[in-house]
């Protein structure tokens, strides 16, 4: 029976050993710093302050908006988050693969003629720009706020 008990600590004497080797000899790994690329300027990603294209004497002058729709002929559904109004406006091919449906843009309404109820009349001309693009507004509608 004595002959087992040597073995067996002989045996957890090895792996106590092999693990203090393993431990000791164990380093942190030296990695190199990841090389941060610059911000393409075709690229999708826009910064807050350039996506606010338009500031008036300190104002926010922009409102977020959710992506409903991007179309095969670069057509995008946006509905803005507080006055519930609806653009679907044309963009360019390169500007089009920017937004994904569920997204949310900034969108600035740069010049607005008000109807009499005090809301934008897009049947005149604006200017739009969603993100930091000028748009082409194709249709608009104010959703019920129900």
């Amino acid at each position: 029976m004595s002959k087992f008990v040597a073995l067996r600590f002989l045996i957890l004497l090895y792996f106590v050993g092999m693990a203090i080797f393993i431990v000791s000899n164990l380093r942190p790994i030296d990695l190199p710093e990841p090389v941060r690329q610059e911000a393409r300027a075709d690229g999708c990603v826009v910064s807050e302050e350039s996506s606010q294209v338009h500031y008036k004497e300190g104002e926010r002058n922009y409102e977020e908006a959710w992506i409903d729709h991007v179309n095969d002929d670069n057509t995008v559904q946006v509905t803005t988050v507080d006055t519930k109004l609806s653009l679907l406006f044309w963009i360019r091919q390169s500007g089009a693969k920017c937004f994904r449906k569920g997204s949310i843009a900034q969108v600035t309404i740069a010049e607005c003629s008000e109807n009499p109820e005090g809301e934008c009349d897009f049947s005149l001309s604006h200017n739009v720009y969603i993100r930091t693009e000028p748009v082409q507004i194709l249709n608009w509608k104010y959703k019920d706020a129900s």
